[in-house]
């Protein structure tokens, strides 16, 4: 066979003489389609045009080939079923692997040219039906011309059986009728072999994840799912409260600061973060706010700072505005701000690193600016 026009319109016309024409996996309630196709067999096929589809329909007809042996009639190897829109992908997979750009088309037929009747009839007088509607491929010619391929196949010789099937035994099994015994049925034995002897019963152990066991364990695996994640809330919220108590005064005076801000946002306030420290404790409104900034503002702009007094007296503060800030709130609403992540992931607070002369204490706003000193003034 060659690999030109000739050798795809012989593989085409092999296609479609092989295969068999079915739109369905069943025939109840005797669709219309069935019924205009006259004296024919109903095959089920399955719908679809994938490559899997396509897959098993060449693998039928290839199979088909093998059992029958070359030389055999287009009639005996007929094992594939489909419909127009299956054949005609798989006529276009035809050309393509011989080098044919192709394609598939879906519409109505407007004139008959298949000469061998096996597709659907073309509209009647310029009106044209569901009836008409199939499908077809279409080759491009050197010339760049699309040539119409009718794909429809023959729907006259149904599948025949598999000849696989139909094969005897190759080993034979030997009947003698005067030695043969009958048998009891298995369900008359009820646990004896085929003498008086008796079969012993073997112990049965019955599983132990079942009933009120298997309940407890998924109950347990649910409930440890669930407390996981709000012990692991508590317990960071637990470590970054020590961790801002730790250190020198100046440093737990600004970390009790940082607390009250992490407690507002856990209580639903927005964390203000171009605010200065007075006006983010007027927006929060608690009773010691303003104490709680002056004593953090110290900490931060002034050379002196503050002492150990000053350090332990933010932190009652905030203890006192917690309260506060909570006792604003509904039963279910302070449990949700024990448990919020607000402030663990929405404001991050920059560790601060310790200053090496008293002058460096500023705002975390202002460390990006850098002024110049009168020395570096005076070497450039």
């Amino acid at each position: 066979m060659t690999r030109d026009g000739a050798g795809l319109a012989t593989l085409v016309d092999r296609l479609r003489s092989r295969g068999y024409l079915s739109h369905g996996l069943t025939d109840e309630g005797n669709p219309r389609w069935l019924a205009e196709l006259g004296a024919y067999t109903f095959e089920p096929s399955p719908a679809g045009h994938s490559y899997d589809r396509l897959d098993r329909l060449f693998a039928a007809l290839v199979e088909r080939e093998a059992q029958v042996g070359p030389g055999a009639s287009d009639a005996a190897l007929v094992a594939a079923a489909g419909d127009d829109e299956q054949f005609a992908a798989a006529a276009a997979l035809l050309a393509a692997e011989l080098g044919f750009p192709s394609r598939v088309v879906v519409g109505a037929r407007l004139l008959d040219t298949d000469p061998r009747g096996w597709t659907p009839p073309s509209c009647a007088d310029g009106v044209c039906r569901g009836r008409h509607m199939t499908a077809w491929a279409e080759v491009q010619s050197a010339s760049g011309e699309w040539i119409p391929v009718d794909v429809t196949p023959q729907h006259t010789q149904p599948v025949t059986p598999s000849v696989a099937s139909e094969r005897d035994p190759e080993l034979p099994t030997a009947t003698d009728p005067d030695r043969a015994e009958a048998i009891d049925a298995v369900a008359a034995l009820k646990g004896r072999s085929g003498g008086d002897d008796s079969v012993p019963a073997e112990p049965v152990v019955e599983p132990w994840f079942t009933g009120w066991v298997r309940v407890a364990v998924v109950g347990i695996a649910v409930l440890i799912m669930t407390l996981v994640p709000v012990v692991a809330i508590v317990i960071a919220k637990a470590v970054r409260r020590a961790r801002r108590r730790r250190g020198t005064a100046r440093a737990a005076a600004q970390g009790g600061w940082d607390e009250y801000v992490d407690v507002g946002i856990d209580a639903g306030r927005a964390a203000m973060p171009l605010a200065t420290r007075r006006e983010l404790a007027a927006a929060y409104g608690t009773r010691h706010g303003r104490e709680l900034a002056d004593i953090a503002d110290r900490a931060t702009f002034t050379t002196e700072g503050v002492e150990d007094g000053d350090a332990r007296r933010a932190w009652e503060l905030v203890a006192a505005d917690r309260a506060e800030f909570r006792g604003r709130l509904t039963r279910w609403r302070r449990l949700g701000t024990r448990l919020s992540t607000r402030s663990l992931l929405g404001r991050a607070t920059a560790p601060r690193r310790r200053p090496t002369t008293p002058t460096a204490h500023v705002d975390e706003r202002w460390r990006a600016v850098r002024v110049p000193t009168s020395s570096a003034r005076g070497r450039r």
